[in-house]
Order: structure tokens, then sequence, then C-alpha cells
């Protein structure tokens, strides 16, 4: 190699598509859970990232819903506090007497998700329009929401 010249390693390409973030009418829609996960540094603490297909007429978002969340010293979810939105969050879409919880229970859920923009960046400054997207504010319990017929039970 010659100085002055770069070479990039030959099984990595460079190219990339930007992420495409919907941007759809606020409102309540139709979900189903489709995946959590945890991002561990997200604005300075992890934050648990629940996705879902949200029903808009005859076209499903991938949508998120974030949530502040604790993690122990061994990376395991600390119980959340009466107060906290992931407590309620699970109380109201998992109703159940227990109190051990597993998050997975969360899959194909089907829910009220109730949408709303994005408009701040994490400054909380205005964001461009060409650069707002659509967000799950809340997750609600659907119950209007029929079985799929197509689950195996």
């Amino acid at each position: 190699m010659s100085v002055g010249t770069q070479e990039t390693p030959s099984k990595i390409s460079g190219k990339f598509e930007e992420l495409i973030r919907p941007l759809i009418a606020e409102g309540e829609y139709q979900a189903t859970v489709k995946k959590w996960q945890i991002l561990e540094i997200m604005f300075g603490q992890p934050k648990l990232v629940i996705n879902c297909d949200v029903f808009v007429d005859d076209v499903i978002y991938d949508l998120a819903y974030f949530c502040n969340i604790k993690l122990t010293p061994e990376r395991a979810i600390q119980p959340p506090g009466r107060r906290s939105n992931l407590y309620k969050l699970i109380h109201k879409l998992l109703s159940t007497e227990s109190t051990s919880r597993d998050l997975d229970d969360l899959i194909g859920l089907h829910c009220t998700a109730v949408v709303e923009t994005s408009m701040l960046d994490d400054k909380k400054g205005l964001k461009p329009v060409s650069e707002q997207y659509s967000v799950i504010r809340k997750l609600l319990p659907d119950i209007d929401a029929k079985p799929d017929p197509w689950d195996v039970q």
C-alpha cells in the first residue's frame, strides 16, 4: 500500500441504504407485537424497544415503542417500580396475577397502538419535517381483537 492511498477490505462493501422510518397520521391503530429488544445505550440509559406491525388501511407498518428499563450489573431486568411505564405496560397488556414476568409473552399479542409523530431531536429541538417519523407512544389492550385464524394453539 502506498502512502496517501486507502484501501477498503475486499469483503466489505461501502454501499448502504439509509433507514426509512415511516410517517403516518397520528391516531389509534390495531397492532401486533413482533419482537422486543434492549438497547443498552440510548439517550444515556438502557431502553426497551418493542417492535409492532401496525395496520393502517391495507398497509402494515413496522413501528416501535420505547420504554425506559433498568438492568442489574448482571444484565438482568430490574423489577420496575409501580409508577414506571414498564410496570404499567406489562400490567395492562399481560393480565396475570403472577409476579413472574416474561417479555416473550408479548410476542404475537394483538393490541391497540397509539401512534404519534417524533418531532424532537435528542437535544429537544424541533426536527426538520423530512426527519420526522411515527412512533408508538402507548400500547393498550385490544378488547376487540379477534384471534388470528392461522395461529396454531
